[in-house]
């Protein structure tokens, strides 16, 4: 029950972390005239980007936890994942929906950059640290490790 509380209310971090980087983000590529795509219900997207980030906060929170890696390797392993999804919703975006060939600049810098504040969270929240988990060789694994 603990675990669950602990992992929770972390996730919930991270997912207003994201919300407010995503903002912050907007925000400058607004003021920089850099084309966004237009949405009417602002408020709906809001709420499943903040349900998607608590949800993400979730899964890759105990994930990272079982880690054994330094800090600087999390930041780039959590990063590498996030932002590479979101540039394949932006590749496919782009094909499918014509109008957002124009803002697919915008969204993969947006994408980037809470890609980046997200890991970060997720290494500070989450990650333990390296003294923490010593680290395996790999020629020392056993084949359900790797299966796992």
């Amino acid at each position: 029950m603990l675990y669950c509380f602990a992992v929770s209310w972390r996730a919930l971090i991270v997912g207003i972390g994201y919300l407010i980087a995503l903002i912050v983000v907007g925000g400058i590529l607004s003021a920089a005239a850099v084309p966004l795509p237009q949405t009417d219900n602002v408020r709906v997207v809001l709420r499943l980007s903040f349900l998607a980030s608590v949800l993400t906060g979730l899964v890759l929170g105990p994930i990272a936890l079982e880690m054994p890696a330094s800090r600087f390797r999390h930041i780039i392993v959590w990063t590498s994942v996030l932002f590479l999804n979101g540039v394949t919703i932006v590749i496919e975006a782009s094909f499918f929906v014509p109008a957002m060939k124009s803002a697919a600049l915008a969204l993969v810098i947006q994408y980037f950059v809470t890609a980046l504040v997200v890991a970060g969270l997720i290494m500070w929240l989450f990650a333990p640290s390296v003294q923490s988990h010593p680290i395996t060789a790999y020629s020392k694994r056993t084949w359900h490790s790797w299966a796992w």
